[in-house]
C-alpha cells in the first residue's frame, strides 16, 4: 500500500491529489447520463462519432431493462420516497462529508422520491459497471500500453507552447525504463480479464 512499488506506480503525490480534489469540485452526476454528456459536450450531431451511436444504442436497451425492473418493485412514487434505505443511500452520496456529489437526480425536498429519478439514478450506475466501463477497459492497453500516449510523468518540463518538439526531446522526456516496466505491469493487471473459474 505504501510501498516504492505504489508510490511510483500510483503517482499519488500532493500535486496529483490537489489535482483530483479540484476535478471532484467540479464533478457531478449528470456526466453519467450518456444521452445528456454526449449532448453537453456537442458531439450530437457529429459525423462518423461511433462512439455515440454505439453507446446511445446500448444505453437504450439497458435503460428499458431498468425500467422493467424498477416496475416491480416500485409501483408508484411514494414506494420509492418511503425506501428509507434508498434515501439513507442519497443522503450519504449527497452529503459533503461523506460522498458530496452534485445533481443527483431529487426534488425539492432534497430526497429521490420519484420513479423516473430512481430510473436515472439505477441506469447510471448500472450503465458505469457494464458497458461504461467495457468502453474504457477494453482500450486501455491500446492507449495506455504505448508510453508516449500515457507516460505517466515527464523528466523535463510539460511544454507550454504548440511549437514542434523534437523526437529527441520526447525521448529525454520520457520516464525511465524501470517507470515503464512499472506502467507496462500496471496496464496489463488493470485491463486483464479476471479468472471466473469456468
Amino acid at each position: 500500500k505504501d510501498g516504492p512499488l505504489a508510490a511510483r506506480s500510483l503517482g499519488l503525490d500532493d500535486g496529483v491529489k490537489r489535482l483530483l480534489l479540484e476535478a471532484w469540485k467540479q464533478h457531478t452526476f449528470d456526466i453519467y447520463d450518456v444521452p445528456e454528456d454526449i449532448t453537453r459536450r456537442g458531439m450530437g450531431e457529429l459525423k462518423g462519432y461511433y462512439y455515440r451511436d454505439d453507446a446511445t444504442a446500448l444505453w437504450n436497451i439497458e435503460s428499458e431493462y431498468v425500467k422493467e425492473l424498477l416496475a416491480v418493485f416500485y409501483k408508484t412514487d411514494a414506494m420509492v420516497a418511503q425506501d428509507y434505505e434508498l434515501q439513507a443511500m442519497i443522503g450519504e452520496l449527497k452529503d459533503p462529508q461523506i460522498g458530496n456529489l452534485r445533481g443527483l437526480p431529487m426534488n425539492a425536498g432534497g430526497i429521490l422520491g420519484k420513479r423516473d429519478q430512481l430510473h436515472k439514478f439505477v441506469l447510471a450506475f448500472i450503465w458505469n459497471a457494464t458497458a461504461g466501463h467495457a468502453v474504457m477497459n477494453n482500450y486501455s492497453w491500446n492507449y495506455f500500453g504505448y508510453i508516449p500516449n500515457m507516460p505517466g510523468h515527464f523528466k523535463l518540463p510539460i511544454p507550454t507552447t504548440r511549437d514542434p518538439i523534437s523526437e529527441d526531446a520526447m525521448v529525454e522526456a520520457m520516464p525511465g525504463s524501470w517507470y515503464e516496466v512499472v506502467l507496462q505491469i500496471n496496464t496489463a493487471a488493470l485491463v486483464d480479464e479476471p479468472e471466473t473459474g469456468h
